[in-house]
């Protein structure tokens, strides 16, 4: 098992906790203002970000244990793979599958939503979703159930490598 003797240990030499902090953190606050302001369609390219980050950092731990630091790793990783989509089907086949099923266009970004916040893409307030809107708002929600599942199995994955 690795020990480490403080959280800054953690911080400095993997990757994944400064991609829960660094990335999952902000976009999943991200996802959460652009869901209540109408921009369903810019949540979907945010849990694509959530998901080929993760794959770059956990990949990044995994390959290179003995690297000293964190941002060693990724550049390593980003040096020997340059492929988002290939990281992500090493981290996760399921992963993979639903990477491919949001860039084969679960929803039209040039679509507009029927609520108000579709016509103003700078709505400020709450957007008032109309039963029209509906499917969009459910294949968000079966996303984001499908993002924290990968991203439990990853973890569970990643902290199995570590115990190592």
């Amino acid at each position: 098992m690795t020990k480490l003797s403080n959280l800054g240990d953690i911080f400095s030499k993997f990757a994944v906790p400064n991609y829960l902090v660094k990335v999952l953190n902000p976009l999943s606050q991200s996802i959460r203002l652009g869901f209540l302001t109408g921009r369903i369609p810019e949540c979907f390219l945010e849990i694509r970000a959530l998901i080929e980050q993760l794959a770059r950092s956990f990949q990044a731990d995994l390959r290179f244990p003995k690297e000293k630091l964190f941002t060693g790793k990724l550049a390593r990783v980003d040096a020997q793979e340059s492929m988002l989509m290939n990281l992500v089907e090493h981290m996760d086949s399921q992963a993979a599958d639903f990477l491919t099923e949001l860039e084969n266009g679960w929803i039209d970004t040039d679509e507009s939503l029927t609520g108000q916040g579709g016509a103003a893409g700078t709505a400020a307030g709450p957007t008032p979703y109309t039963s029209q809107d509906l499917p969009k708002v459910l294949q968000l929600t079966d996303s984001l159930k499908k993002f924290r599942e990968l991203l439990s199995r990853a973890m569970e994955k990643w902290k199995a490598n570590l115990d190592k």
